[in-house]
């Protein structure tokens, strides 16, 4: 049994959901202040915003989480151009930056070229193979990207050269120039010859140099630009220029590199889920020249670039909103209860003290003293209980009375109607004490409350010269926080109780229920009721009174009686000890 006991309590140890032991108040399990439901309400708006926020930022996925890299390839993958992706246009310009077509003066031809390593009597030799691509005049029908139509359309087009897509859906590159795969477009530039003249006749060569002198090289190209706050697609289409000089006397070569971007996002809201979205943009161009006399002017190569761009984004997932919103209220809590606590300590400070000592304002017991004196002395010392005042009376009554009584009538019949006499002062003498008791038990005493200026003043947030308020509500402090213990406060409860049911029966309770500052049994529910019940209750306290005064010879009753009044106690006692005194005469 002992040891089961023991595997009891140990298991009891790992209960995560005890429910801690604490006082009620007013039966609340804590207290509440004003200022602390306004701060709690801040709070709540506060953090309600920030809930807000959050969610919205969640499904409108305007604030992802970003991580670029660069990543380096040797042979790069291959990328597919087609019209919604890929656009381009160029042409010569002359000396005022016109841009012109001749194919008197130039001829223009591009290639699809490819590159693959192949074994030839046990040796690695590269074989290139040329597509030719077909070129017309642009036309604002093939510019197929919608993006890019604004862009383009500053552009003189039918002045400039495009790919026509209309023959060829698609263009494919990969690789570089040491990569076993090589793809890429080879644009030529030569100047008008019988071996490559086209629909026109060539021109004279004096001409044609004439023409090209201080001519330049226009080239459009579409680029990208990464937005990775768009959910939808992270590239927005951009156009790219690039301007050079060309001469017949002079061969120029430009490579134009197309760097592959690729952003991975993760779309998931609890679990991981990726996409992947790849396109290139223009990254930059090299140009390198030698002095030719051959009718060849310009190549331009357009390439892959070796480095590629990552971009990682991360769109808030469920848990993580959880987690940081259950961080931030950990922080706005701990803020405003840093804020509140002194406040709410106080309340509950004074709250404790006001309800539970009585303490009379120093000038108003003062008052109270200089009326009581004025009016003894006015009174000619006589004593301030009514009841006291009525017996007096009574006795001055039955002194006359008794004289003109022993005048008319016979010993017999005077010792008759004293007694009679006597019975009625003294129930005339209960019932007048019974509503001074009724007065005395009902009567609310005014008494001094502290506040929260007494309260910093007291605790020397408030530098004051000590007073006697602040003193006595120093001493209250002090007292509580000696008492204010759990163990102590229900063991005094239990001998209370104990006691009553011992010392007190039925009557005595009722009448010890009446005190001040004595915990009542449903205070709460009675102090509801009391407009209701006050006549019924005041019945009830005058029965046990009654009851009470009929018992004198009980110590206990006596005690009671004297401390509601101890000049109502002595009378009683005087009056009782006459009435004994006369009963051994007759």
């Amino acid at each position: 049994m002992q040891k089961n006991k023991i595997f009891i309590k140990g298991i009891k140890q790992f209960d995560l959901f005890a429910q801690p032991l604490q006082l009620l108040i007013d039966k609340k399990e804590y207290h509440q202040t004003l200022f602390g439901s306004i701060l709690t309400v801040l709070l709540l708006a506060l953090f309600s915003n920030l809930l807000y926020q959050k969610i919205v930022t969640l499904f409108d996925r305007s604030n992802p989480t970003s991580l670029s890299s660069e990543i380096y390839h040797s042979q790069p993958e291959q990328y597919s151009l087609m019209p919604s992706n890929f656009t381009m246009t160029f042409s010569f310009q002359n000396s005022t930056y016109k841009t012109y077509i001749d194919e008197s003066i130039y001829v223009v031809n591009a290639y699809m070229v490819k590159k693959n390593v192949k074994l030839q009597n046990g040796q690695k030799a590269d074989v290139y193979e040329k597509q030719e691509l077909p070129l017309v005049n642009c036309n604002e029908d093939l510019i197929k990207q919608k993006e890019l139509k604004e862009y383009f359309s500053h552009i003189d087009l039918p002045t400039n050269y495009c790919i026509d897509w209309n023959q060829i859906p698609s263009i494919q590159i990969q690789g570089t120039f040491d990569a076993p795969k090589f793809e890429y477009i080879l644009i030529q530039f030569n100047t008008c010859t019988e071996q490559n003249k086209k629909s026109q006749p060539c021109k004279s060569q004096k001409e044609i140099e004439q023409v090209l002198t201080q001519n330049y090289f226009s080239f459009q190209i579409s680029s990208q630009t990464t937005n990775l706050k768009n959910p939808n697609s992270p590239y927005q289409p951009k156009g790219q220029d690039v301007f050079t000089t060309i001469s017949n006397n002079i061969y120029k070569e430009i490579s134009i590199y197309l760097e592959p971007l690729t952003t991975i996002t993760d779309v998931g809201l609890i679990q991981t889920n990726l996409e992947y979205e790849k396109t290139l943009r223009y990254g930059r161009h090299t140009e390198m020249l030698d002095l030719s006399q051959s009718d060849l002017i310009m190549n331009v190569a357009i390439r892959l670039d070796t480095t590629e761009y990552v971009d990682y984004r991360t769109y808030p997932k469920i848990q993580e909103i959880l987690a940081e919103l259950g961080g931030l209220w950990q922080v706005l809590f701990s803020l405003f209860y840093i804020i509140s606590k002194p406040i709410n300590k106080i309340s509950l400070l004074l709250e404790l003290i006001n309800s539970l000592y009585e303490f009379k304002d120093k000038q108003h017991y003062e008052d109270n003293s200089q009326q009581k004196d004025s009016s003894s002395i006015i009174r000619n010392d006589k004593p301030g209980s009514p009841l006291q005042r009525q017996l007096e009376q009574q006795q001055v009554q039955n002194c006359q009375d008794q004289i003109v009584t022993n005048k008319t009538l016979s010993i017999k019949e005077n010792i008759c109607n004293k007694q009679i006499q006597k019975d009625r002062s003294y129930k005339t003498i209960l019932q007048t004490y019974v509503q001074y008791l009724l007065r005395a038990v009902f009567r609310k005493n005014k008494k001094m409350k502290f506040g929260y200026i007494n309260a910093f003043q007291a605790l020397r947030c408030i530098v004051t010269k000590d007073d006697d308020n602040i003193l006595q509500f120093r001493s209250a402090h002090k007292e509580i926080d000696s008492q204010l213990n759990i163990f102590n406060i229900l063991k005094r409860l239990q001998d209370v109780e104990k006691l009553k049911h011992i010392i007190f029966n039925e009557n005595q309770r009722i009448l010890f229920e009446k005190f001040n500052n004595i915990p009542q049994k449903d205070k709460l529910e009675e102090q509801r009721l009391y407009c209701d019940q006050q006549i019924k209750q005041q019945g009830v306290t005058q029965d046990a009174i009654l009851q009470i005064l009929s018992d004198q010879n009980n110590q206990i009753n006596q005690k009671l009686i004297a401390s509601l009044d101890v000049t109502v106690s002595n009378l009683l006692q005087k009056c009782k000890q006459d009435n004994n005194d006369n009963l051994e005469k007759n």
